[in-house]
């Protein structure tokens, strides 16, 4: 990250030491991967404020604290903003041609789209910027998706589509709306607070053999059609109507959803099926090979003297020379057959 904002501004190579600083102000600030909060919320218990957030190398007019400043002195100076003060509410800012190079201030104006270009060692020379093309626009695939839909269409008939939509009709997914002013995609406590899925896990599974295999019980499975439609929505979502069955007269109108359909977030996680590539495919192999040498071995569970769930786990500490991050893990045991177990750093 240092050495992409020293790129990105072009700043002198000696201003690494506030680069570093900075990005570690951000890190602190933002979640990650493995934690979902931010250190910042960890520490204080409440979530940061990245309002004052700045890009790191723009140019800045800051007026520096100056007592003795006169009535047609100049009252601010150029710079450039290179991190955040700790203690105050304050911004640091490098100056090639002032006396302390680098003063801190609270009062500034930004200015984001202007850069620090190549310099010297002193910083006393500024080359122009070369100009970059801009990112082609994206075009939009509804037409696209209206031919894929006409296609799948003709090829698989109507009816797996029409049997879909009557059992969502029969339970009630949708209302046809207004759509809201200010809607916007799904995001985390506005739409949702978690995901859900309204299907058997594995675990459970797992635990259902173990129970039917030490009470040597009869075992009958079934299926539930259509079983995302059986959960409840706790939040106002709206989505489009499907293409091809918009009803005549409503076209402006959108569906309030009152249950969780499949691909919400509510419903079951988030799904990766619509840019397929060479990744995907190597993954796929991959999987296909590992059944291929595993179809001989499974899970057996039996009758034991008494029906009882043991637990081990064990964790490492900074087990990985790379991220320098721990793996813990843990398996539970249940009838003789594991049930449950996970490894995660």
């Amino acid at each position: 990250m240092v050495r992409c904002m020293l790129s990105n501004s072009s700043l002198p190579e000696f201003l690494w030491g506030e680069a570093l600083r900075t990005a570690s102000y951000i890190f602190n600030q933002v979640s990650s991967k493995s934690v979902p909060k931010t250190p910042y919320e960890l520490w204080l218990g409440k979530k940061p404020s990245l309002h004052h957030f700045h890009v790191w190398g723009c140019k800045a007019e800051v007026r520096p604290y100056n007592p003795q400043l006169k009535k047609l002195d100049p009252k601010t100076i150029s710079g450039f903003f290179v991190g955040y003060c700790i203690g105050s509410r304050g911004s640091k800012f490098y100056y090639p041609s002032y006396t302390t190079r680098i003063i801190e201030s609270d009062r500034a104006v930004y200015f984001e789209d202007e850069l620090a270009t190549n310099q010297g060692e002193h910083g006393d020379k500024v080359e122009p910027s070369i100009p970059v093309d801009g990112i082609p626009l994206r075009r939009s695939q509804r037409s696209l998706i209206k031919k894929q839909f006409i296609v799948l269409n003709s090829l698989l008939g109507k009816k797996p589509w029409d049997d879909e939509m009557n059992s969502m009709y029969m339970n009630g997914v949708w209302d046809l709306v207004e759509l809201p002013h200010g809607c916007y995609s799904q995001r985390e406590d506005i739409d949702f607070k978690e995901t859900f899925s309204p299907v058997l896990t594995k675990d459970s599974f797992r635990v259902i053999m173990a129970i039917v295999a030490h009470f040597d019980l009869e075992l009958h499975q079934m299926d539930v059609k259509t079983t995302f439609l059986n959960g409840d929505l706790d939040e106002n979502v709206y989505m489009e109507q499907p293409i091809g069955f918009t009803e005549v007269g409503k076209e402006d109108l959108v569906c309030k959803l009152n249950k969780s359909i499949y691909g919400l977030k509510q419903a079951s996680r988030q799904w990766y099926l619509s840019n397929l590539g060479s990744q995907h495919l190597k993954a796929a192999k991959k999987v296909l090979r590992y059944l291929q040498g595993t179809k001989d071995l499974m899970l057996t569970y039996r009758r034991t003297n008494k029906l009882d769930v043991v637990g081990f786990c064990d964790a490492d500490f900074v087990g990985c020379i790379d991220d320098k991050k721990s793996t813990t893990g843990y398996i539970f045991v249940m009838a003789g057959g594991v049930v449950s177990w996970k490894s995660v750093k």
